[in-house]
């Protein structure tokens, strides 16, 4: 199809972990593709036949996502110039466990043979969130059918009956289904976010929140932004008063620092300076969880715990802590092993571990991208360091589905 298909294969392989593949509009070469990649892997009955006329039907240039019953995503553009097929995919757009799965197929009564090979083919799968599939499929149909326009796109749903009866319904406007799925997902950020500021957790809480976008077209509410910046600080603060309440701290404490960031949020002079704040609201309220969570240290050793915490992703070591505290290496060391009773860097270590954990469990980044984020620049030594604390690889632990 392009003298730079092979390159382009290799990006999205490196990238996102799926594979891209282009198959000849002929029956043979569509048949052994739809074969191999649909019925044999997930124990998809349809004839040859039935397939070929489902895909023989679709229209020209467009982009078809297939959901197969299993939840596994498949992207389909037919590019009529090249008279060629461009499949991406297989992917799952989030991580499951080996239980969800079971029971998952126990409902459409498939047997336990079929029901293992489905698992093990299914914990090979990449997981990309479904905003990202969508992007990546419209970046490469944009390449391929050489425009910069929007690319039409479609959804196709198998639903099926005990595996049996099986129907084909076609789902027109995406950006409808892009939505609700926006919405959704702002909604499990939100719920993300209130968590850890509730653990006192700075580093979570300012991932979920940089998950939230400030100005997509779904948080709109009025036509001027800033205000509408503000009016959305206003929610985050009151969100996590609430939250922090449930917590048991008490209201006059709470009421003092909510109404300073109330008082705050109204003087606010731009977008960027409301976008800005919102972060330190969720600052505020994380040194506010953490007194409770650490009132058994020393004032030393809680400074000590909250910079690390909110700096996981940076090369921390003993040194350059020791340097923004002003005090000296040695005394911080000694200092923060007779009061917390571990090394400063296996502290570091652990935290880092347990945050990654979460990640693995609450998003569909990649492993690599969660060893980044939480500062371990080679993957193979945040693999054993994983598989140190918690006994277990990383590629393992999400694929468990346990936290």
């Amino acid at each position: 199809m392009d003298v730079g298909f092979d390159i382009i294969r290799k990006i999205v392989k490196c990238l996102s972990g799926l594979e891209l593949h282009v198959v000849s509009d002929s029956d043979d070469g569509l048949l052994e593709t739809l074969g191999e990649r649909f019925q044999c892997p997930t124990g998809f009955t349809r004839t040859d036949a039935e397939l070929l006329q489902i895909f023989k039907s679709i229209d020209p240039d467009c982009i078809y996502e297939i959901t197969t019953y299993l939840n596994i995503h498949y992207q389909i553009l037919y590019v009529s110039e090249h008279h060629s097929y461009l499949v991406l995919g297989p992917c799952l757009t989030s991580p499951f466990s080996e239980q969800e799965m079971l029971c998952y197929l126990q409902r459409y009564k498939a047997k336990e043979s079929i029901s293992r090979k489905v698992i093990t083919y299914c914990q090979h799968l990449p997981v990309v969130e479904h905003i990202q599939l969508h992007q990546l499929g419209n970046l490469l149909a944009q390449h391929f059918l050489n425009t910069q326009g929007p690319i039409p796109y479609k959804r196709m749903d198998y639903n099926w009956n005990d595996m049996v009866q099986k129907e084909l319904t076609l789902v027109d406007h995406y950006e409808e289904f892009s939505k609700i799925r926006r919405v959704e997902l702002r909604y499990e950020f939100n719920t993300a976010l209130t968590e850890a500021v509730k653990e006192g957790n700075l580093f979570l809480a300012y991932y979920f929140l940089q998950q939230i976008e400030f100005q997509n077209d779904d948080l709109v509410r009025t036509k001027n932004l800033l205000r509408n910046t503000q009016n959305l600080c206003i929610t985050i603060n009151t969100q996590m008063r609430h939250a922090l309440e449930e917590c048991g701290i008490h209201p006059y404490r709470l009421d003092a620092v909510s109404g300073e960031i109330a008082r705050n949020i109204e003087k606010l002079p731009s977008i960027q300076a409301a976008e800005s704040y919102a972060t330190d609201i969720i600052r505020q309220y994380c040194e506010l969880s953490q007194e409770n969570f650490y009132l058994n240290l020393k004032p030393f050793s809680r400074q000590v715990v909250t910079y690390i915490k909110a700096h996981l992703s940076d090369s921390l070591t003993v040194k350059s802590i020791a340097k923004v505290l002003m005090v000296n290496p040695d005394y911080l060391s000694t200092r923060f092993h007779q009061e917390v009773g571990t090394t400063v860097i296996d502290f570091i270590n652990q935290e880092r571990i347990d945050q990654a954990a979460v990640l693995l469990k609450r998003t569909n980044l990649q492993i690599q991208q969660i060893a980044s984020s939480v500062g371990y620049n080679n993957t193979s030594y945040f693999a054993k360091q994983f598989a140190k604390y918690q006994k277990m690889t990383p590629g393992a632990f999400r694929k468990k589905g346990i936290l």
